[in-house]
């Protein structure tokens, strides 16, 4: 029970006094005391919803813009007419952002954020050289250089550039100058990834794969694992950086997986061990005990030491980087708006053997094509929609007649 309840104020009135207002008074002091219950009730969820409106979670709408106006929230995009200035998630980001403004964790989560890409922020002053203080702060790493390891020269120049150099007073942002005191870079991987699984591999030659399906060079790139948490700094497994030759052959990175590349024939896969990694431009096989299959994560490229059978599928699972969900791809193609209708009255007809669509198209009478899976298909195959032979649905254009698939579509086939 509310202790706002009507009944319950009322009845911590004196007896005599409630017994007077039933006789004499008709229940109007009881009817009054309910009112003030009602204004009660108001004015103390008033209060709660106060207190609510400090918090960017649990705010009323029309508290988020002043919200967002006290800790400076820039909207990123214009959101329109009608649309409100701030919306609750984005101001809340703007507050952790505030919270954490200066530290490298923010920078790699603000660049997410706007743009979309992983980045990881560098703060130059810990790779700057120094003096050592041999009594208590001894700091071999930011004296010399290690010439030992051949990951100093592949990470030279970029976010993993660890050795330590000398101060460089120049400004950072004319691309001269890196490592001063107050500089900080972030490297952004602009470049999208798209992983796949147990794709089929384009044989180009006796004993020759390439993992383009059009049996091009296309570099492999780490597939970036997913941080623990919001604000979490990012390392080289969470990254698509390009595979490299000798990174690859020694096993000095740190990847995201145990093996960034997998292969497998016929559906049985090969043990990490037994991938070599090395350059295949004049696609040698490999001769190393052991290794049954080279892969060049540069150029794309994969032979064995051992040819399979002709008939063998060579399938791999690896992740390639591209500058957007374009053509073909291991992403979802949204159906628009204008032909959801039209395709959801499709019928479908079921191709086997994709050397067959022709004959199928011609038999049913079918206009349209979609192709469900990812593999390979070589071969020539020539279309004939329905629309184009049967000398039907012209219309005039310009004067001339010309055909037009403008006509109903009555079924697809499907391979």
């Amino acid at each position: 029970m509310s202790s706002f309840d009507p009944d319950e104020l009322y009845a911590l009135l004196p007896s005599i006094v409630r017994q007077n207002d039933q006789i004499q008074g008709g229940g109007v002091l009881q009817a009054l005391v309910a009112v003030i219950a009602q204004q009660a009730q108001v004015i103390s969820a008033a209060l709660d919803q106060q207190y609510d409106d400090q918090f960017i979670e649990t705010c009323a709408p029309w508290v988020v813009p002043y919200i967002g106006d006290l800790v400076g929230f820039t909207p990123l995009r214009p959101l329109g007419p009608g649309q409100p200035s701030a919306t609750r998630a984005e101001v809340a980001d703007t507050i952790g952002d505030r919270r954490r403004k200066g530290t490298a964790g923010m920078l790699e989560q603000l660049c997410a954020d706007v743009t979309g890409w992983p980045g990881i922020a560098v703060e130059y002053f810990g790779r700057i050289a120094t003096a050592q203080y041999v009594r208590n702060h001894l700091r071999p790493g930011n004296a010399t250089v290690d010439v030992h390891s051949p990951m100093t020269a592949v990470d030279i120049g970029g976010a993993f550039d660890l050795p330590p150099r000398t101060l460089d007073v120049r400004r950072i942002d004319t691309g001269r100058g890196r490592y001063n005191v107050p500089d900080v870079g972030l490297f952004v991987w602009r470049l999208a990834w798209y992983s796949v699984a147990d794709h089929p591999l384009r044989q180009v030659g006796t004993n020759r794969y390439a993992f383009d399906p059009f049996g091009g060079s296309i570099p492999l790139v780490n597939p970036p694992a997913e941080t623990a948490g919001e604000f979490d700094l990012l390392g080289r497994p969470n990254v698509p950086f390009f595979l490299q030759y000798y990174p690859m052959y020694t096993g000095l990175q740190n990847y995201s997986a145990p093996a960034p590349v997998e292969v497998s024939v016929n559906g049985t896969a090969y043990e990490a061990s037994a991938i070599g990694w090395c350059n295949l431009s004049t696609w040698t096989p490999p001769t190393t005990p052991g290794i049954a299959v080279a892969v060049d994560p540069e150029l794309g490229r994969l032979v064995f030491a051992t040819p399979p059978a002709a008939d063998a599928a060579v399938t791999a699972s690896f992740t390639y980087a591209f500058s957007g969900d374009y053509g073909g791809g291991a992403y979802d193609y949204p159906v628009p708006a204008g032909e959801a209708v039209a395709e959801a009255g499709l019928s479908t007809t079921t191709v086997p053997a994709f050397a067959d669509v022709g004959d199928q198209l011609a038999a049913a009478g079918n206009e349209l094509v979609q192709i469900l899976d990812s593999g390979i298909w070589p071969g020539d195959l020539s279309l004939a929609p329905a629309w184009a032979t049967a000398g039907h649905h012209h219309r005039e254009q310009d004067g001339d007649p010309v055909s037009s698939p403008l006509g109903a579509i009555p079924a697809m086939a499907v391979v």
